[in-house]
C-alpha cells in the first residue's frame, strides 16, 4: 500500500471491533492524559476494492463504463455539464420538498436565487447543508459522507456484505473483503481551517479538500449516524474541461504531500454476519442509525439474516 494509506488486514470480527474501538490500539488516545481524543472520520465499504468516489461522480463513471462496454466511445462530460446535472437534481429536490411544506436547512431568498444558476467551483458553500440532506435521503451528490463513529461505518460495510454471505444479493465478482476507511485527526492533518493546500511550484493552482458539516437538526439520519462530509474543489476549474473523476484516495496521493492521512482496515467478507451481530451489541444497528419505523424494519431484517446465517453454519 502506498504511503498515503496505512492498511491493516484483520482476520476476525472480534479483532475488527477491537481495532475500531475509540480506546483501541489504532484509534485510541496516544496520551493517557488526553481527555479529548481526536475526531477521526470513518467510512464503510462492503467491497474493500471500492474507491472513495462521491455518488454523483460514481454514477457518471458507471454510465461511461456501460457505454464503453456497449461499444460507444464514451468520454467524461465536461465540468459544466456535470455541475449542471447535479444542480438540476438539487433544484428539483428543493422545489418538490418546498411544495410539500417540508423544512429545508438554511433556506433564504439568496439560496433560492443561487439555485437558478451553476456556480464554479461546484458546489458553492451555500448549498452544502441542502446537499447533506439530499445525500442522506439517497440522491447522488458531490459530497462523500463519513461518520465520526467507526462502528457506524462498519455497520454499513457489514450489512451489505451480510446480504451477500446469506445469498440475499449477488456480490461483485472477486469480492473477498469489506473495509472501513478512516481519515485520522483531520482537523490537524487537513489543517485548522478544515482544508489543506499543498505547496505547489509557482504558477500551479491549488485544490482544496474540505471537511463539511451540516445542521443535524431536521436531519435525523445525519444526527444518528454522526455524519460529516468531505468535498474536493478543483483549482480554478475549466468549465469546458473533462470532469475530474478521481476518487479521494487518488486525490490525496496526487495532490497532498501528507503521509498517514488515510487508513484502511479490511476484514474477510465471510466475517460480516458476525461483525453485524457484534455491532448490534454496541447498539449500532438499523434501528439506531435510521430513526423511525423504517429503521426498526431494517433491524428486524438484520436479525433474520443472522438467523439465516447461523442455520447454515
Amino acid at each position: 500500500m502506498a504511503d498515503h494509506v496505512t492498511e491493516y488486514a484483520i482476520n476476525t470480527a472480534e479483532e475488527f471491533v477491537e481495532a475500531l474501538s475509540p480506546t483501541g490500539r489504532i484509534f485510541g488516545p496516544t496520551d493517557r492524559n488526553d481527555f479529548v481524543p481526536p475526531t477521526n472520520l470513518f467510512r464503510g465499504h462492503a467491497d474493500a476494492r471500492w474507491s472513495l468516489l462521491p455518488s454523483a461522480l460514481r454514477r457518471t463513471r458507471d454510465n461511461i463504463e456501460a457505454a464503453r462496454r456497449a461499444g460507444n466511445a464514451a468520454a467524461p462530460p465536461v465540468t459544466l455539464v456535470q455541475a449542471t446535472v447535479e444542480r438540476n437534481t438539487l433544484s428539483a429536490f428543493f422545489q418538490v420538498a418546498d411544495r410539500q411544506g417540508l423544512a429545508l436547512p438554511e433556506d433564504s431568498r439568496e439560496l433560492r436565487n443561487a439555485l437558478q444558476k451553476v456556480a464554479m467551483p461546484w458546489p458553492p458553500e451555500p448549498f452544502w447543508s441542502v446537499l447533506a440532506l439530499v445525500q442522506h435521503h439517497g440522491l447522488p451528490t458531490r459530497l462523500l459522507d463519513w461518520s465520526r463513529s467507526a462502528y457506524a461505518a462498519a455497520y454499513f460495510a457489514a450489512v451489505d456484505a451480510t446480504r451477500w454471505v446469506v445469498g440475499r444479493k449477488q456480490p461483485p465478482a472477486g469480492a473477498t473483503h469489506l473495509a472501513v476507511w478512516a481519515i485520522t485527526d483531520p482537523y490537524v492533518k487537513l489543517g485548522v481551517e478544515l482544508f489543506i493546500r499543498q505547496k505547489q511550484p509557482a504558477g500551479r493552482a491549488v485544490g482544496e479538500l474540505k471537511i463539511v458539516t451540516a445542521p443535524e437538526y431536521g436531519n435525523p439520519n445525519l444526527h444518528a449516524q454522526l455524519g460529516m462530509f468531505t468535498l474536493y474543489n478543483e483549482p480554478n476549474p475549466d468549465p469546458n474541461a473533462d470532469v475530474d473523476l478521481r476518487p479521494l484516495d487518488e486525490i490525496v496521493r496526487d495532490e497532498f504531500q501528507i503521509r498517514g492521512v488515510l487508513e484502511k482496515l479490511t476484514l474477510p467478507i465471510n466475517e460480516a454476519p458476525r461483525l453485524l451481530t457484534l455491532l448490534a451489541r454496541h447498539n449500532v444497528n438499523g434501528a439506531a442509525l435510521f430513526p423511525g419505523y423504517d429503521g426498526v424494519v431494517k433491524f428486524v431484517d438484520e436479525m433474520i439474516m443472522w438467523e439465516e446465517f447461523a442455520a447454515n453454519v
